[in-house]
């Protein structure tokens, strides 16, 4: 709510400031500056969003090494195995364990434990 108040009150002062010295209508330049507003909100979220999606969750308290004789179900993910642990998808990236959950490989839907991490 403070960012739609903020956001408002800014696009009609800015929009009268700006109509002044422009010498346009106030109301419409009023509705240019909010539209910006949107639009830069919009471009900003999808870069977010897009950013956040590409980041990979580290597994939490991985105890063993996952590999082929571990006993834990191998899925093949894209470019590497992932290994099926306690509801989990594992895969070893630079020392450390990532989880893998629904994304662009096709993997499968993570699992209730895998979204509470």
């Amino acid at each position: 709510m403070r960012w739609a108040v903020l956001v408002g009150v800014a696009s009609s002062v800015g929009g009268v400031i700006v109509s002044f010295y422009a010498e346009t209508p106030s109301g419409g330049t009023i509705v240019l500056l909010a539209i910006a507003a949107f639009v830069a909100a919009a471009v900003g979220t999808a870069v977010a969003a897009r950013v956040r999606s590409h980041q990979h969750r580290r597994a939490v308290g991985h105890q063993h090494e996952h590999g082929a004789d571990c006993g834990h179900e191998a899925v093949p993910h894209g470019d590497h195995v992932d290994y099926l642990h306690d509801g989990h998808r594992h895969a070893a990236h630079e020392g450390h364990y990532d989880e893998h959950g629904n994304d662009s490989h096709g993997s499968a839907e993570r699992s209730p434990q895998e979204a509470q991490h």
